[in-house]
């Protein structure tokens, strides 16, 4: 599957039962026209953001090393070209930052924690899953789970929710202390 490389399946099978990871395989596989390994602009989803304040965010730059302000010039370059944003002025600014992800690559991050402060929250209800399944042409094919499902390292379902045995083996074999401190 070309979206779905060899480092993922590893992290997947960390995860999930196996019958799962063939499960979501099958399914991606199956939608694989919704998904894109080039992101690009969009006009499905016009974003409106409503603020609690009037007051304009502005952070400083943070100092970077020059290959990290040329990496950073590629990346904007980079979805400039894509189209994902466009030039523009505000009193609002945000810096872009690299961090260093578990990969080892460095990716671009956003500082949004300021803005996420003043921005008006909406709290839109969950519908009850029930109600939706029973509106559905064939509820009888919406299962919201099939028995017990490996989730976050906690196996859930049919009434449990126990750890994983794999975490429960590593504390029983973790060596006691030797030391008071």
């Amino acid at each position: 599957m070309h979206f779905l490389g060899r480092a993922k399946e590893r992290w997947l099978e960390n995860r999930l039962l196996p019958d799962k990871i063939e499960e979501l395989k099958n399914i991606l596989w199956t939608f694989s026209t919704c998904f894109s390994c080039n992101p690009r602009e969009t006009n499905l989803v016009n974003p409106d953001i409503e603020l609690i304040s009037e007051d304009p965010i502005s952070i400083k730059l943070y100092k970077l090393s020059p290959r990290q302000t040329d990496i950073l010039k590629k990346e904007i370059q980079k979805i400039l070209d894509l189209k994902i944003i466009e030039p523009g002025e505000s009193d609002y600014t945000l810096p872009m930052i690299l961090i260093e992800s578990t990969v080892k690559d460095l990716r671009p991050f956003i500082e949004f924690r300021k803005l996420n402060a003043i921005t008006k929250i909406e709290y839109l209800p969950l519908p009850n899953i029930e109600e939706r399944k029973q509106s559905r042409p064939k509820p009888s094919k919406c299962q919201t789970s099939f028995g017990a499902n490996l989730h976050l390292g906690h196996i859930v379902g049919q009434c449990l929710r126990t750890p994983e045995e794999v975490k429960i083996q590593t504390i029983k074999d973790y060596p006691p202390p030797k030391t008071l401190s």
